[in-house]
């Protein structure tokens, strides 16, 4: 059965890896492919969420009321992420290496928090709340990607 912590889980070290490839490109102090990568990291973050917000989400908290106050505290820090990668962006766009490292740094230690909360809370409760339903929601997003 493929779990949807299985999916969103393996969703996250695919994140993780183009936030990687953001890094190194800065590190490198090369600026063109730092904001490809950027753009790609943001991108990736982007589609992620919405898998989640328009997805996994809803019908969570159709099947267990109980699911509302862990996927709005997801919904939030959704947005504070996205804060985060508008902050990125602008940083970015002046080339400022030091406000990008330090935008990096909060938005790295949100994203390890937020992960954790996911894969630690929520997406076992959607396992174990959705049942059968888990496994062909994973195979519907599996199929949309």
């Amino acid at each position: 059965m493929f779990t949807v912590y299985d999916f969103f889980s393996l969703d996250h070290r695919r994140c993780d890896d183009a936030f990687v490839g953001f890094e190194r490109a800065l590190d490198g102090d090369d600026w063109g492919l730092a904001e490809e990568q950027a753009g790609a990291f943001m991108g990736e973050m982007e589609r992620h969420f919405s898998m989640e917000e328009e997805q996994l989400f809803p019908l969570l908290t159709e099947r267990f009321a109980g699911a509302t106050g862990p996927t709005r505290m997801m919904r939030i820090e959704h947005r504070q992420m996205r804060a985060l990668f508008e902050q990125l962006g602008h940083c970015v766009e002046r080339r400022n290496a030091r406000d990008c490292r330090d935008v990096a740094e909060t938005l790295l230690m949100t994203m390890q928090q937020h992960n954790a909360k996911e894969e630690g809370v929520l997406y076992p409760m959607a396992d174990n709340v959705l049942g059968p339903e888990a496994e062909a929601l994973t195979l519907a997003l599996v199929e949309d990607a």
